[in-house]
């Protein structure tokens, strides 16, 4: 009976360790971009929230832009319309970074933060990757999740 208690105790142990240092890891990766993707975000998403289609093309990536006719780009953007102007953009949070290989071998990073949001006409969650360009950022998806939408 002993020898389970023992062993219990070492799985959680393990468990208990492996989250702490992924919890870790997420911070000290989410530290390195507080000070240039945080004012970034907090940049472009009242830009965004605009509705325009021509100053969001402005802040996509150039990859992101290659499938999206602009009879879509207009669609999307009148569909998210409905929330309305943007009232106030809660801190955003890292969620992760990704490691991307393009067509020519080359990696790229991609930034994910996850953005709480209130609108005119209803609450938020947007979620936006980042193409870190080394010096600057691009827009490489975003994502508007809202009842108002529904």
């Amino acid at each position: 009976m002993k020898k389970y208690f023992v062993i219990a105790g070492v799985v959680v142990s393990f468990l208990v360790i492996a989250f702490v240092s992924i919890e870790m890891i997420k911070r000290q990766k989410a530290a390195q971009y507080e000070t240039t993707v945080v004012p970034y975000l907090k940049m472009v998403i009242p830009e965004i929230s605009k509705w325009d289609p021509e100053i969001i093309k402005g802040y996509m990536t150039a990859q992101s832009l290659e499938g999206t006719s602009e009879d879509k780009l207009v669609e999307i953007v009148t569909y998210l319309s409905q929330l309305g102007n943007l009232q106030r953009l809660e801190e955003p949070e890292f969620l992760q970074v990704d490691v991307v290989r393009t067509n020519d071998y080359k990696e790229k990073k991609i930034i994910t933060y996850k953005i709480d949001a209130q609108y005119e006409n209803g609450k938020a969650v947007i979620s936006i990757g980042l193409l870190d360009q080394g010096e600057s950022f691009r827009v490489h998806n975003f994502n508007f999740n809202s009842e108002v939408l529904k």
